[in-house]
């Protein structure tokens, strides 16, 4: 997944509590660290639209 892929499936939070895992693995699967950096920008994100404590309890499952 290329970043811009990424950035794109990050709109669909938290509608679609799937993103998460998605982006993990993405940034996992990133060729080099600058590529990695770049994605995990995208968590900040994903915190800032959350809409519920759950969404919170979810991303902090994923990432930490």
């Amino acid at each position: 997944m290329t970043l811009i892929e990424a950035m794109e499936m990050t709109r669909a939070w938290p509608r679609d509590k799937t993103v998460p895992r998605k982006l993990a693995d993405a940034i996992n699967k990133a060729k080099g660290e600058e590529e990695k950096e770049k994605m995990g920008w995208l968590i900040e994100g994903l915190y800032v639209e959350c809409r519920s404590d759950e969404d919170i309890n979810m991303l902090e499952e994923v990432f930490n």
